[in-house]
């Protein structure tokens, strides 16, 4: 692998097709496998907090409120909510919220976070009247209740003003979000200075700076080399519709043309069905892809979840499809089922592409990852939580054969170089870059 990308040129692109794709970025130093020195962590050292709540102080305009939860089935009054200037915490105007209901009602507001990012909540309130108590919430949200309510600590509000704040994480599968206070019966408040964070990465510093007590070079030492890793979901509409086949195929082409032209190369972690439609559909689209512009494959897993009689393991969308009743099918799975189902991947994969299919990447939940060597997989990349989505906490920009480990309960021992495993890890930074298109020029800082 080898080139550099021109980052100041493909943005527009990324704009368009970021809200339908997960893209991961992997860096490789040239200098080769070495014992993993610590570089940085990232939450500590190389993120800061961006607001992504405009006008938080209400001052411009009216906001739309959430008063009432549409997931709590008690019938309540409507609680009177003004945008007003009698208390102000700063500039000219606030929201007072009056609640004459025997039961608790909320003020909250909808936000636009991405999945796989910490988001902090914070508000200044003061009493209009009695002391009450008050509790930050937010709840994640889709066609429906996707994640929450997530409650932070309870603040004890009176007649002066109070910041009340607290940090989740986000979880993957939602759209938008609601974040607020949950505002007791027969209180009034008001609430002022709204502040929703994310972490971005700082701007750089020009010239030579220190990171993780490694000293870095203002410009490159060695060769960089470059690619961008792409990820498909909705699997079983590859295969039925045609037409949606090639909507996401022609993204990955135009992807791979924009990186080869300035010198990198994309990488497509597909789920297994992908490659089954372009068998259906397009049989050359794989071995074109890497003749024209150099595109490799990873085997990426979303499973397995049952499995056969004949031993075949198959992913949820499969197993859901085909078997209605937990009897039909078995979910009693080992290791040597993941294995296997990487396998069959990886086989139909190389075989559609006619090169060297080698890199394995999805989530952390396979406990002994060498023995994906016996699959034909040489390198991993592209790991993440299943639960936080989140990768490592760790910028790293060396290759290292991970210690033998369970990497969501030892995180430290799984970093941890061991010259005597088969795989070697492939670090690159993120897990996503986000759905809002407003927040790229933000999100690409790391890159």
């Amino acid at each position: 692998m080898t080139g550099a990308v021109n980052k100041s040129n493909g943005l527009k692109l990324l704009f368009i097709f970021i809200p339908i794709l997960f893209f991961f970025l992997s860096i490789v130093s040239a200098q080769g496998i070495t014992a993993n020195p610590l570089r940085a962590i990232i939450s500590s050292e190389l993120e800061e907090p961006h607001n992504i709540y405009p006008d938080g102080g209400f001052e411009n305009t009216d906001h739309d409120i959430r008063t009432v939860s549409p997931y709590n089935d008690t019938d309540h009054l409507e609680p009177q909510l003004e945008r007003t200037d009698e208390s102000v915490h700063s500039g000219n105007r606030a929201y007072k919220i009056t609640n004459d209901n025997a039961d608790t009602v909320e003020f909250s507001l909808r936000i636009n976070p991405d999945k796989a990012e910490d988001i902090s909540f914070s508000c200044w309130i003061k009493s209009a009247g009695s002391v009450c108590k008050v509790q930050p919430f937010m709840v994640f949200e889709s066609t429906g209740l996707v994640k929450g309510p997530v409650y932070g600590k309870q603040y004890p509000i009176g007649s002066d003003w109070i910041e009340v704040s607290f940090t989740t994480s986000t979880t993957s599968g939602f759209r938008y979000a609601h974040a607020g206070i949950k505002v007791p019966p027969n209180s009034a408040l008001y609430i002022d200075d709204v502040s929703v964070t994310v972490p971005v990465w700082k701007e750089p510093d020009v010239g030579e700076i220190t990171v993780g007590g490694v000293k870095v070079p203002a410009t490159p030492v060695s060769p960089v080399n470059i690619c961008f890793s792409i990820h498909i979901e909705d699997p079983q509409n590859l295969i039925s519709h045609e037409g949606f086949f090639w909507r996401k195929s022609i993204v990955f082409e135009e992807l791979a043309r924009l990186f080869h032209q300035h010198g990198g190369f994309l990488n497509i972690q597909p789920e297994l069905e992908w490659a089954l439609a372009a068998g259906k559909y397009a049989p050359d689209m794989l071995s074109d892809l890497a003749d024209k512009y150099n595109v490799t494959f990873s085997t990426h897993t979303h499973g397995p979840v049952c499995k056969e009689a004949d031993g075949t393991p198959y992913g949820s969308a499969y197993c859901k499809a085909h078997h209605h009743h937990p009897s039909d099918h078995d979910t009693n799975l080992d290791e040597n089922d993941i294995v296997n189902y990487v396998q069959i991947r990886r086989e139909k994969l190389q075989s559609l592409s006619k090169i060297s299919v080698s890199d394995h990447n999805g989530n952390f939940d396979m406990v002994h990852k060498d023995l994906l060597s016996a699959a034909g997989v040489q390198t991993l990349s592209v790991f993440k939580s299943k639960y936080t989505q989140k990768s490592y906490d760790a910028l790293y920009t060396n290759p290292w054969r991970p210690t033998d480990a369970n990497a969501l309960e030892d995180i430290s021992l799984f970093l941890t170089h061991d010259p005597k495993q088969p795989l070697i890890y492939i670090p690159g930074v993120g897990s996503n870059i986000t759905k809002r298109h407003e927040r790229v020029p933000l999100k690409v800082r790391r890159f």
